[in-house]
Order: C-alpha cells, then structure tokens, then sequence
C-alpha cells in the first residue's frame, strides 16, 4: 500500500467510462501489491505510509528493503506490518541481517537469515528465503560490479 494524493472517480469518454483511480502513488502500490508475492510477505507498504502510521500502538514493522519500481529511478523503502500481537521477537535479527546484506557482508547476512527462518518455524519467513537464493545466486555468479542491494523488479 502507498499513500498520498490521488485522483478517484469516473475517467473517460461518454462511449467509455470507467470508476478508477490514477496518480504515482496508485502505480506505487500496484508495484508494492507484485513484489509482497516475489519477496514472501502478505503486505507491502512504503516508508510514507509507515511515517503516517507512526504512533499506532497496534501495528509493529519490518524494514524489508528497498525498491525501485518498473518506471521509477529511485529506491523506496518498503516494509511489512504486523500485528503487534504476533510474535515479532525475530524482526531485530531479520533487520540485522538485512545491514549486513547491504554492507556486502554476505556470509553474516546468510547466517543471520538462515537464524531467523528457523526462528519461524513451521511459519517460515519469506523475505529471508528471497534474501538466501539472492545470496545463493551471489555466490554462483559473483558479485556484479554495478550491484547495490535494492531490489529491482520489472514489468
């Protein structure tokens, strides 16, 4: 989910109209919606509707990465909520993880998220699981020499 203005309501012509709505942040969304499948989670936001949520007592975080959407230049970061009646004691552990990732400090990132998968159990954790085959792939390939740690999903 993305939040911001947008435009709702019924766009067209007479001989066609439809009930929509349009803007950035709409697209912003549509892209978050097909990257919570690719990375394992049930939800996806970005960094400003977690700002807006800051405060609330009933939703906790997980800083899941950063994105550059199809269209887009610039990473945004994105994250996953949860109730803070689940138990999110591993998220510490998953953000750990996720620093070491990024600082290219892989054989620590994999450790760590290896940790926290078994830390799930049964439950398992998508976004370590999409983090261990990125890495299995780093470690098959190399590293490139243009490679950043955002995510970068196409079409």
């Amino acid at each position: 989910a993305s939040a911001d203005d947008v435009l709702i309501g019924t766009f067209g012509t007479s001989n066609r109209l439809s009930y929509t709505a349009l803007g950035d942040r709409v697209n912003l969304a549509a892209r978050l919606e097909a990257a919570s499948g690719k990375v394992g989670t049930s939800n996806l936001f970005c960094d400003h509707t977690r700002e807006l949520c800051e405060g609330r007592e009933d939703v906790l975080w997980r800083r899941v990465g950063a994105l550059v959407a199809a269209g887009k230049s610039e990473a945004v970061p994105i994250h996953e909520a949860f109730d803070r009646d689940d138990p999110t004691d591993w998220i510490a552990d998953f953000e750990a993880s996720l620093a070491l990732y990024e600082a290219k400090d892989f054989a620590g990132a994999r450790e760590g998220f290896e940790g926290v998968k078994a830390d799930r159990g049964e439950l398992g954790d998508g976004p370590s699981e999409f983090y261990l085959a990125m890495l299995d792939d780093i470690a098959t390939r190399g590293v490139p020499a243009d490679w950043t740690p955002v995510l970068a999903l196409k079409k």
